[in-house]
């Protein structure tokens, strides 16, 4: 180990924050890779439990399920999780492995956070490297910053409430992404790693291989994405769709209409009145007109030719991954939502591209202000969703993370938020 790894975890276990800042200020990308999934994996086993929420599920199914589970009923469920069977207590690999290496192996549930922060971290710095791999080397505009802040906050660490389904978004992001820019095959057991860490993104893999065939075919995809909004499927016609990528009927059940998914709506819908009003409008505003003008505002550039596949691609699987949510919005709720937010991530991406070569593309011309126009617009939109990543974050994250994460290991179930320190302090 070389001095500055070791320089580095020594900062990271003084203050995370600071460490994993002065990395990305000084380093080459294979340390800032090293240092975004430590950073993550840290910001895991500082992470909040508040009763009902996601995460606070998952560390009770640990509790009650892998503490004395033996090895012989861990493979037993592991071969029936890779066929894709769901089991009585597990519908993904990621989670059962990880929850048995907490609770079974190392005696541990809260690791089960850390392991998840590893993996999140690790494929989330990537995505973003990938990303920002083309910036220019001119000083960045205050657009395209303001672009990358949403980039990198949007279901970034709140990602680890839920462990599964927006880390594997991660996955699925770098996967395709890099192995449109990268072409090579092996990326694609990524995209295949993105389904054994939630099985929905089997039916979202459908969109993107249209993507992948179709984004210099501007006219079908735009096309198919305006003709979304006036096609429903039906949940019979969704639950046949969904049967046919290969899941069993009882998965293809919990992909179309996700309950604990719908109860969970229903319950924020009846506390929306004491809710703020980034937490009762955001994610709605969001989904409902920040995406969508978002999607439209893109469509000018992808008519045009771009001259830049990995554009192309972005903008293509955003707009088909949108025309398979407007599809699904009267079957299931969960794949519409889940399924804007994973479009917004590729929407938003291919608009930093767009700024990287604003020369290129917006060029002086009415056309070029409606766009200007649009993306101010764009952002101003998103800020109550913005605010609902933040207050999410703060909650859920211990205020160790900016100085001796140790402490709050040593607090244990007395330890406290950042939003707790602020509101106590001031």
């Amino acid at each position: 180990m070389n001095s500055k790894t070791k320089n580095f975890l020594y900062l990271s276990f003084l203050s995370p924050v600071l460490g994993l800042y002065l990395s990305v200020r000084n380093s080459d990308d294979r340390f800032i890779v090293f240092a975004g999934t430590l950073f993550m994996g840290i910001v895991g086993s500082v992470f909040i439990y508040i009763d009902g929420n996601d995460g606070h599920t998952h560390l009770m199914h640990v509790y009650d399920y892998y503490m004395d589970m033996s090895l012989f009923v861990f493979f037993k469920d592991l071969g029936s999780l890779l066929l894709f069977q769901p089991t009585d207590i597990a519908n993904d690999v990621y989670k059962h492995v990880i929850s048995y290496l907490a609770g079974g192996v190392f005696r541990i549930p809260e690791l089960i956070h850390l392991f998840g922060g590893l993996l999140l971290g690790y494929f989330f710095t990537k995505s973003v490297l990938l990303v920002l791999e083309n910036r220019p080397k001119e000083k960045l505009g205050i657009l395209l910053l303001l672009f990358i802040f949403l980039f990198l906050i949007t279901r970034s660490i709140s990602a680890l409430n839920s462990l599964r389904m927006w880390t594997a978004m991660w996955v699925f992001f770098y996967g395709a992404l890099a192995y449109v820019k990268r072409g090579e095959t092996r990326y694609l057991w990524i995209i295949g790693l993105s389904v054994l860490i939630h099985f929905s993104y089997l039916l979202y893999t459908v969109p993107l291989i249209g993507a992948i065939v179709l984004r210099e075919k501007r006219i079908i995809v735009v096309g198919l994405f305006l003709l979304s909004f006036f096609v429903k499927l039906g949940f019979d016609q969704a639950s046949e769709i969904v049967e046919t990528t290969g899941l069993y009927q009882d998965k293809a059940k919990y992909t179309v209409v996700d309950q604990e998914t719908l109860d969970r709506r229903a319950d924020e819908q009846s506390d929306k009145g004491s809710a703020n009003f980034y937490k009762e409008f955001g994610p709605t505003v969001y989904k409902n007109y920040s995406t969508i003008l978002l999607a439209f505002t893109l469509i000018l550039i992808y008519l045009k030719k771009t001259d830049m596949p990995y554009l192309d691609f972005l903008i293509a699987s955003g707009l088909l991954i949108l025309a398979l949510s407007n599809l699904s919005s009267t079957s299931s709720p969960s794949v519409e939502g889940r399924g804007y937010t994973i479009a917004s991530t590729f929407l938003v991406a291919a608009a930093i591209q767009v700024l990287f070569f604003k020369d290129y593309f917006l060029y002086s011309g009415i056309r070029s202000r409606i766009i200007n126009m649009s993306l101010y617009t764009f952002l101003v939109s998103a800020i109550p969703y913005v605010l609902f990543q933040l207050s999410y974050t703060l909650n859920t994250v211990s205020f160790f993370i900016l100085f001796v994460p140790l402490g709050s290991w040593l607090l244990g179930s007395g330890d406290f938020s950042i939003r707790d320190f602020l509101i106590f302090n001031f």
